[in-house]
């Protein structure tokens, strides 16, 4: 079967003295509604057939949680505490969970125009426990600019596509450049997350991990395959100690339709620090989605990783043409360049 799988914050006087004013609540920074032709708009997945038009709508953004019994910290790029707290403090996971939705809140603003190689491994299970078969493998030039993301030089088993994006070879998915990451912690209402005693160390960096539910329907998480389903969802994060930044997001969605055509979709995010023009930046560099057909066995899995990040710029080129260098008395068609195979399990 083929689808589209969208896989995407009065004046009184007494006694001739004036009253200040009460002083606003703060409130979290609303991110701004990105638009373009290529602005993925909420989370996709997607799979076979023409891309179709997408609206991006606005919706409301949350409030980090207001208690007046404590302030928000104002926190660094980094993470780090720059203003003290007045009055009671939070409980350590709470104020680390408080950290971590500032970041995310004004994550996509800090991002620089990039470039990026996203390679996808597309494999097909059938049983409770697949044994995958790989499909075939895509290699996209990302481009992300000024908060829009477009592709180029798409090739699917080493082949140049001559025309097409992506979302028209299969199964695809957008959102990992930061709209997971505001859907979690920027949805509204806000999900309810439960820290878990146990800490766990991913990458060399000691994370608290939060188990989160989602109450919002519909929910933020796009889904087409045949049809349109937005489910809520829930899931867990992963987010480090000491800088708040989260590590990695797991999402699943929660009663999808009865009809619908899939009965199932997992999604996991992993981030870590990589170099852009020689500064660091927490970026996406795995992801991994999974969807499985309902009254049945056979699942699909996308198995993504991000690989060479560097500035897009004056210098940066985006070649979208395929060696055809023939010699005399050469067959043409085994003279064409390919690159060797991406399969992480393969040696290159």
């Amino acid at each position: 079967m083929r689808g589209l799988l969208v896989l995407a914050a009065a004046a009184c006087a007494m006694a001739q003295q004036p009253i200040p004013p009460p002083e606003e609540p703060a409130t979290a920074r609303k991110p701004e509604a990105r638009s373009g032709a290529r602005d993925p708009g909420r989370p996709v997945l997607r799979r076979g057939g023409p891309a179709k038009e997408r609206r991006v709508e606005e919706g409301p953004v949350a409030r980090p949680q207001e208690n007046p019994a404590y302030r928000v910290l104002d926190v660094d790029a980094e993470g780090r505490a720059v203003a003290a707290p007045e009055g009671p403090q939070l409980p350590p996971e709470e104020e680390l969970l408080e950290r971590a939705r500032a970041i995310a809140l004004e994550y996509i603003d800090r991002l620089p125009n990039f470039l990026v190689e996203q390679h996808v491994y597309r494999y097909k299970g059938e049983g409770l426990r697949p044994q995958w078969k790989k499909q075939d493998e895509l290699q996209v030039e990302v481009m992300y600019i000024d908060r829009k993301e477009d592709y180029g030089a798409v090739r699917r088993n080493g082949r140049l596509l001559r025309k097409g994006g992506p979302e028209e070879t299969g199964t695809w998915s957008t959102g990992e450049f930061g709209t997971y990451l505001l859907m979690v912690l920027g949805a509204s209402p806000v999900p309810k997350f439960t820290p878990r005693e146990q800490r766990e160390e991913i990458g060399g960096m000691r994370a608290v991990v939060y188990d989160f539910t989602a109450h919002t329907v519909p929910g933020n998480w796009e889904i087409r395959i045949g049809g349109t389903a937005q489910p809520p969802f829930q899931g867990r994060i992963w987010v480090d100690e000491e800088s708040a930044r989260v590590i990695r997001i797991e999402m699943d969605t929660r009663q999808l339709p009865p009809t619908y055509a899939v009965d199932k979709v997992e999604l996991t995010i992993d981030y870590g620090w990589v170099e852009i023009a020689g500064q660091k930046h927490f970026m996406p560099v795995r992801s991994d989605n999974l969807s499985c057909y309902r009254e049945s066995v056979t699942c699909t899995r996308n198995e993504t990783f991000f690989r060479n990040y560097r500035r897009f710029g004056v210098e940066s080129q985006v070649l979208q043409v395929e060696s055809e260098i023939t010699f005399d008395g050469e067959d043409p068609k085994k003279s064409k360049t390919t690159p060797p195979s991406l399969d992480p399990k393969k040696p290159e």
